[in-house]
C-alpha cells in the first residue's frame, strides 16, 4: 500500500493542491503551485475533450491535439522569455497571464504559430484589448489606443501603458504586422 504510487492528471493535482488550507502552505508551496499552473494549465483537459469529439476522424483530432501541445510550448517559452511577468504590467499572477499571439494565430504559419517572438505575455484584459486591435505597441515599446476606447475606460484600464522593455527586431517585424491589419485606429 505504502510502497506503490497512483499517478493522477495535472488538472487533479492542481486541485488537490489548491484544497490545502492556507494555514498549512509553506514558502516554498507557492513556488510548487506556480510550477504547476504553469505546466499544466487546462491542457490535460482539452485533450481529453477533443478525444471524445464524435463525427471527426482520428487524423483531425491528432492534429488539433499537436495543435494544443504546441500552444503549451508557446506559453512556456512566453513565460521564459517574459521572466513570467506581464509584457506590460509586470504581473506575476500565472492564471491571468495570457500567451497572446502578435500575429493571429489564423494568419500565421506552422512555424510563426509557435514562435514566441510572435508573443507577448499579457495580463487577461491587456489580452483581449490587444486581440482586438484596440492596443497595439510602436517600435519602441510605446502602446498604442484605438479611438473605439473611450477615455474613462482608458482610465480604468490604466492606459496607456508602455512594454517594460523595447521589442525585439522579431518580435518588431510581428507587430508592424499587427499595427497594419490588426490594429483599429
Amino acid at each position: 500500500m505504502f510502497g506503490s504510487y497512483t499517478e493522477i492528471g495535472s488538472s487533479a493535482a492542481v486541485r488537490i493542491m489548491a484544497s490545502v488550507p492556507l494555514s498549512l502552505r509553506t514558502q516554498s508551496w507557492s513556488c510548487i503551485q506556480q510550477e504547476i499552473d504553469a505546466s499544466f494549465s487546462d491542457s490535460d483537459a482539452d485533450i481529453a475533450d477533443i478525444r471524445r469529439i464524435k463525427g471527426v476522424s482520428e487524423t483531425t483530432k491528432q492534429a488539433l491535439i499537436d495543435a494544443r501541445i504546441g500552444q503549451g510550448k508557446f506559453r512556456t517559452e512566453l513565460l521564459n522569455h517574459w521572466d513570467s511577468l506581464c509584457a506590460v504590467t509586470g504581473c506575476d499572477q500565472l492564471q491571468i497571464l495570457r500567451a497572446s499571439h502578435i500575429k493571429p494565430w489564423s494568419e500565421s504559419s506552422n512555424s510563426e504559430r509557435l514562435n514566441a517572438k510572435n508573443g507577448l505575455l499579457l495580463v487577461a484584459n491587456l489580452d483581449a484589448l490587444f486581440d482586438r486591435g484596440l492596443i497595439s505597441f510602436c517600435s519602441n515599446g510605446k502602446m498604442l489606443i484605438s479611438k473605439l476606447i473611450s477615455r474613462s475606460a482608458q482610465k480604468l484600464l490604466g492606459l496607456p501603458a508602455a512594454l517594460r522593455r523595447p521589442p525585439t527586431p522579431e518580435e518588431n517585424v510581428f507587430l508592424e504586422y499587427h499595427r497594419r491589419r490588426v490594429f483599429v485606429e
